[in-house]
């Protein structure tokens, strides 16, 4: 086979396989998972969020991971209840919390606020948080959708 022969056949498998697998789409990818609020006078939003099981609780952690250590601040809830959708009270007597981590070890406990578990479907959890910290902060208008692990 002459080497014109070999480079047409190469050319046309190419352009067949162009054809047969036009590549990825966007509207494929999957649910965004997010976590957004407003921590005091500031606005916090990340897209990654995930919720796992760690000592008894689950945690809804929204961060950004850098290739070494999270990027602060990040909330993390940690609840003790299943996660159904319902609302669910931040406070001692329930065992549930929410964190601010302002930075590595260094964290701001909540005193009382609510998470509302919206949705739960396709691996995700959907709901919306408030609380307030022990050093007065407000966060206010939370939401998330974050992958279970």
């Amino acid at each position: 086979m002459g080497l014109m022969k070999k480079l047409y056949v190469l050319l046309t498998g190419i352009v067949a396989v162009l054809f047969i697998f036009p590549g990825c789409s966007k509207k494929d990818s999957g649910p965004g998972y997010y976590m957004r609020a407003k921590l005091g006078d500031k606005d916090y939003h990340v897209a990654n969020c995930i919720i796992y099981a760690s000592g008894g609780a689950t945690i809804i952690n929204g961060f950004v991971q850098t290739s070494t250590a999270p990027v602060f601040p990040y909330v993390a809830l940690s609840i003790q209840s299943s996660l159904v959708p319902s609302k669910i009270k931040l406070d001692k007597a329930f065992g549930n919390y929410a964190y601010c981590f302002t930075s590595s070890g260094s964290y701001i406990v909540s005193e009382s606020g609510e998470v509302i578990i919206t949705d739960i479907s396709g691996g995700g959890v959907s709901g919306t948080f408030s609380f307030k910290c022990t050093d007065g902060t407000t966060v206010s208008g939370g939401a998330f959708t974050g992958k279970r692990l």
